[in-house]
């Protein structure tokens, strides 16, 4: 932010400059103040060169000498306006990025989704989860609310809702009503139990699993209506279990 106000203030200064030594050379030329404002500023916000270019033969009829004065006037003009035209892409293109207009596209279609699966909160586990249903060409939204998270969902080009998926607001935006399942992969279990409240709540036939890290969270969670409770870390000891004795 404060590099774009730099860069603002810099640009004024070259407009002004800019106009003041039009201004000048104009008035050397024409002797007319009114006249001189005017041509200093179409040169740079007027893209009707005609009677710029009137005033330049003009110039090369009747002051020879004041030409070259008036063509490096010329060249600085030019050189102002593509600055202000790239200035002004600039600040449309951070617009359109501040809008974030694809999180929004994104948004309207995934509230006309069914079927397919909510993954909330995007950890280590739920990036597997992602690339398995993507590889078997399952329809997917993650609900996410961090930052560095968020960009990394856009490098994948998953479907994506940023928010908390605590709340309903957030879940209806991801379609949870019309949901096949719901998977909460968050890594605070406390924060997974108010998922499977909130899922449950907005659809009642939606099949909740959810990630805990004790058997106590387990319960907490089949009671708030949880459908299946995974601890990873105990799923993970069996799979290696089963592998050393050769299962």
């Amino acid at each position: 932010m404060e590099i774009a106000s730099s860069v603002a203030v810099l640009l004024m200064l070259v407009v002004i400059s800019s106009m003041v030594l039009s201004f000048y050379v104009m008035y050397r030329i024409t002797g007319n103040g009114h006249a001189s404002m005017y041509y200093s500023l179409s040169s740079i916000f007027d893209t009707n060169d005609e009677g710029y270019s009137a005033l330049v033969l003009s110039a090369v009829q009747a002051y020879s000498v004041q030409f070259y004065e008036l063509v490096a006037v010329l060249i600085i003009d030019g050189m102002v306006k593509a600055v202000v035209i790239a200035f002004g892409v600039a600040i449309i293109v951070g617009i359109i990025t501040s809008l974030n207009i694809r999180s929004k596209l994104m948004s309207i279609a995934n509230r006309r989704m069914s079927g397919h699966v909510v993954v909330c909160g995007y950890s280590a586990l739920a990036r597997d989860i992602c690339e398995k249903l993507h590889g078997q060409g399952k329809r997917f939204v993650v609900i996410e609310k961090r930052p560095e998270k968020i960009e990394e969902l856009l490098g994948e080009g998953y479907n994506f809702v940023e928010g908390d998926f605590t709340e309903l607001e957030v879940m209806g935006r991801a379609s949870a009503a019309s949901a096949s399942s719901i998977v909460l992969c968050a890594g605070d279990e406390f924060t997974n139990l108010l998922g499977v409240i909130t899922a449950r709540r907005i659809n009642s036939r939606i099949r909740i699993i959810s990630r805990a890290r004790s058997e106590q969270a387990v319960s907490k969670m089949h009671r708030g209506g949880a459908d299946l409770c995974i601890i990873p870390e105990v799923v993970a000891g069996i799979e290696i279990g089963n592998m050393m004795l050769g299962v």
